[in-house]
C-alpha cells in the first residue's frame, strides 16, 4: 500500500511522536532509577558511617494531633556517673534535663517520657505527658530552657521554663524539675515536674 501526500506526512508525524515519547519515557525511568539508587545508597552509607545497626525510631499517631516518636530500646544515657561518696553529679542531672528539653522541642515525647522515673510514670500516662508538653514554641530558639541546678540532699532541683505556641497564641510555663538517680541503672531521671 502506497500513501500519498498528507496521509504520508501524517503517518510520519505519528511515528516520530511515538518514537520521541518512548525516548522521553526511557529517560524518565532512568532518572527515577538513579534517584532511587542514590537514596538507597545514602541509607547504607549512613548506617555504615554510624556503625549502628539500630532500627530508626518510628513515628506513630496517637489521637488527632499528637505524634509519638518511639526510640530504639537500646538507647543508653551518658549521665551514668557515680560520683565520690557524699557528692552529687550535678552535670549528669543537667544533661538529662537538657536532653528532655531537646526531646520535647523535637516532638519526641516518648524519648522525653523515658527520662522520667518509675514513680513519675506511675502518676502520669504518656498521653497526659504528651498533652502537657506538646506545642513547644521553638520559633525563637528558646522553647525549653533550664536554670541553675541546686542540690537538695541526693537530688538535683532545676528550674525549667517552657514556651508554648498553639496557633497564634503563645504562653510560658515555669516549672521546677526534681531529678534523682535511678536506684537500679544509676542514671539521672526526672522524678517530678511541678
Amino acid at each position: 500500500m502506497v500513501l500519498e501526500g498528507s496521509e504520508a506526512n501524517e503517518l510520519q508525524l505519528r511515528q516520530e511522536h511515538t518514537i520521541m515519547s518512548k525516548e522521553v519515557k526511557v529517560a524518565l525511568i532512568g532518572a527515577a532509577a538513579t534517584i532511587i539508587a542514590a537514596i538507597i545508597g545514602g541509607i547504607f552509607l549512613l548506617r555504615s558511617v554510624s556503625g549502628s545497626t539500630a532500627v530508626v525510631p518510628t513515628a506513630t499517631t496517637s489521637g488527632p494531633a499528637t505524634t509519638m516518636i518511639t526510640p530504639p530500646t537500646t538507647e543508653t544515657q551518658s549521665s551514668q556517673v557515680t560520683p565520690p561518696p557524699g557528692q552529687v553529679d550535678i552535670n549528669g542531672a543537667v544533661s538529662t534535663l537538657n536532653t528532655f528539653c531537646q526531646d520535647i522541642s523535637a516532638g519526641a515525647m516518648q524519648w522525653a517520657y523515658n527520662l522520667t522515673s518509675q514513680y513519675y510514670r506511675n502518676q502520669h500516662t504518656v498521653d497526659d505527658f504528651s498533652t502537657q508538653f506538646s506545642n513547644v514554641d521553638i520559633s525563637n530558639g528558646s522553647g525549653c530552657l533550664t536554670g541553675n541546678a541546686t542540690v537538695s540532699g541526693s537530688n538535683v532541683v532545676i528550674p525549667l521554663t517552657i514556651h508554648y505556641r498553639n496557633g497564634f497564641q503563645t504562653s510560658t510555663s515555669h516549672y521546677t524539675a526534681t531529678l534523682i538517680q535511678d536506684p537500679q541503672s544509676h542514671t539521672w531521671v526526672i522524678d517530678s515536674i511541678v
